[in-house]
């Protein structure tokens, strides 16, 4: 395992991983906090301004950076809370489906198997159904939430953290001080937990990363097809949705949702390969 301190000291020295950072520090800054940053209600409607350009001033002389839509909602606020949205949904199904994959990959990896035939079959049968047609069978059936939505995205992405930790737990359950650990007679949890676990922390805490923008961009697709969040809560997916009757007439109703994902997106990936090369020691002299 890699010190915290030489991982500190790298991360500050990629500049790849330092830039990210401070972008996804702002973006969570601003989902937290979305109700002191707005200046405008993302909810309130005004429909004598509606569709109105970005740097336009209303009569109270109040400015709306990025516009409003075509209900008169300041565009701005609706993208602060639809990151919020986002970010929410992203962490929790991030959270169940990295401990359910950890959890089954450490059990099928360690102890082979009948168990690991069982959960490696499941997975492949759930990996033969292309995602968002299992995602939207589920949400039609149970409807379409918030707690819905962590609970599909969060139980259809574990496959990638059982397969991946399955084959380091079968790689480590080898090694010398496992077998040394047995020998004085820990016992499997304590082997798992203590020995083989830690040592696939790393290889977990980047593919958390990365998962993060594949669950973001899933929410936002399925919010965008109607079955995500629901208006009039505001969702970056829905945004772009609402905006495709107004394409030529409202540029920046998909514009700046849309650049919006972009970035968050683009800075989750570029923090998961960074933090992969500060991580991986076999990466250490390139």
């Amino acid at each position: 395992m890699i010190e915290k301190s030489n991982v500190l000291r790298k991360m500050r020295g990629n500049k790849m991983v330092l830039s990210s950072s401070i972008v996804l520090l702002m973006t969570i800054f601003c989902g937290t906090f979305a109700g002191l940053i707005v200046s405008f209600d993302p909810y309130y409607q005004d429909l004598e301004n509606k569709l109105k350009p970005p740097l336009w001033r209303d009569a109270n002389n109040r400015i709306h950076l990025l516009g409003t839509d075509q209900l008169g909602r300041d565009v701005l606020s609706r993208i602060i809370y639809g990151v919020r949205v986002s970010l929410l949904i992203g962490i929790l199904a991030v959270v169940i489906s990295a401990l359910f994959g950890v959890i089954l990959g450490l059990i099928s990896g360690y102890y082979g198997g009948i168990f690991d035939d069982i959960i490696m079959r499941i997975a492949d049968v759930q990996l033969a159904i292309p995602l968002i047609l299992l995602a939207i069978s589920v949400i039609v059936v149970l409807g379409s939430s918030i707690r819905v939505l962590v609970l599909v995205i969060g139980f259809t992405q574990w496959m990638a953290y059982a397969r991946m930790v399955r084959g380091e737990t079968l790689s480590l359950r080898e090694k010398d001080f496992v077998a040394s650990a047995r020998a004085v007679g820990a016992n499997d949890l304590r082997i798992i937990s203590r020995y083989i676990f830690p040592n696939t922390l790393s290889s977990v805490m980047v593919l958390i990363t990365l998962n993060m923008a594949t669950v973001i961009v899933l929410e936002a697709g399925l919010s965008f097809l109607g079955l995500g969040i629901q208006p009039p809560e505001p969702s970056l997916g829905t945004m772009l949705s609402e905006s495709k009757n107004y394409l030529s007439r409202a540029w920046w109703l998909s514009t700046f949702p849309g650049l919006t994902i972009m970035i968050i997106i683009l800075a989750i990936n570029l923090f998961g390969d960074g933090l992969r090369d500060v991580l991986d020691p076999r990466l250490e002299n390139y």
